[in-house]
């Protein structure tokens, strides 16, 4: 008997990529996710969500770009106007980034500034800075919700975000929702396990930034990195 065909309503709210926008913000969304929103619906034998990942196996998320609605409906449930769409939000983000100058990250304030929402969040979240080679923000991603001794977030789940991109530097930076800066052990151990993987792999983190109301901690400045 042939299985029936998960639907987008038979996931959870949490699960569809609509409801976890509105939830946990843009930025949250995985490539996947992203890319279903903007396809906007799937076929009758794959779901939005299986369409989007059959895309982002065939062809790299860098590669999109460099693609014609032909490539796009080469793949079996994408018709021109998927393609369209996807090659029409390409563009609209290209003309949005153009001949914008990246924020360069040079102190802990430039950090804090740049993530300076995580000041009000009532669960600890953790995002890197990824930055080129002139120390110039390149992306902000978040890896993980609930803080470093509920999450099992391992540095490769890090380090792996800026291989993609590639990032030769990054910067983690988190909020204490208790409102004390101070690192904690777990803070400390992390950050030490991301400077040896640093060492290896060839990417350095540059600095932790713990942020807390309107105070912060700096790794960095207190030369523990």
């Amino acid at each position: 008997m042939t299985a029936k065909r998960k639907k987008i309503t038979d996931l959870l709210p949490s699960q569809r990529p609509r409801e976890k926008l509105s939830l946990l913000g843009v930025a949250n969304l995985t490539d996947t996710e992203l890319l279903a929103l903007v396809l906007g619906f799937g076929t009758k034998r794959r779901n939005v969500l299986s369409l989007a990942k059959i895309i982002l196996k065939t062809f790299s998320i860098k590669k999109l770009p460099q693609l014609t609605v032909a490539d796009f409906t080469h793949i079996d449930g994408i018709g021109s106007v998927q393609a369209g769409r996807i090659l029409a939000a390409i563009e609209l983000g290209r003309r949005a980034f153009a001949n914008i100058p990246l924020n360069k990250l040079l102190t802990p304030q430039d950090a804090v500034r740049e993530a300076g929402d995580l000041r009000t969040k009532s669960q600890e979240h953790l995002v890197a800075l990824y930055l080129n080679a002139r120390y110039e923000l390149i992306e902000k991603h978040t890896i993980g919700i609930g803080g470093l001794s509920k999450n099992v977030i391992e540095p490769r789940d890090i380090f792996r975000h800026a291989f993609i991109l590639p990032s030769p530097f990054f910067l983690l930076i988190h909020n204490h929702a208790s409102g004390d800066a101070t690192p904690s052990n777990d803070d400390i151990v992390f950050t030490k396990r991301l400077v040896r993987a640093g060492r290896l792999l060839g990417c350095r983190i540059i600095d932790h930034i713990i942020v807390s109301g309107k105070d912060y901690f700096s790794f960095r400045e207190a030369k523990l990195l």
